[in-house]
């Protein structure tokens, strides 16, 4: 199968680690997951009908972190979850 034959049998193809080349309109794209990335928060806080989220970037100490894995393994919940779920918590015990 020629290189063309397969890029035409699906919309884009993962090409190591770090870019995704696209054909868009006949033409191939390289994109970056950083770009890929920026993308997907500037339309997660725009959209209206998703859900509102805000961007939290925080440093933690290593005990912090390593209780926050324990929880998420034990509960099956994403980091956002158990974030989440302990602010709301803290926010009730705190009033």
């Amino acid at each position: 199968m020629l290189r063309s034959e397969a890029l035409d049998k699906a919309d884009t193809r993962a090409l190591g680690s770090n870019t995704r080349y696209s054909l868009t309109g006949g033409c191939m794209s390289a994109e970056s997951n950083r770009e890929r990335q920026k993308r997907w928060r500037e339309r997660t806080l725009k959209e209206s009908d998703g859900p509102q989220l805000t961007r939290l970037q925080v440093y933690i100490e290593p005990e912090a972190a390593a209780d926050l894995e324990q929880i998420v393994r034990k509960t099956g919940w994403t980091k956002r979850i158990a974030i989440e779920t302990a602010i709301k918590k803290l926010a009730r015990d705190v009033e």
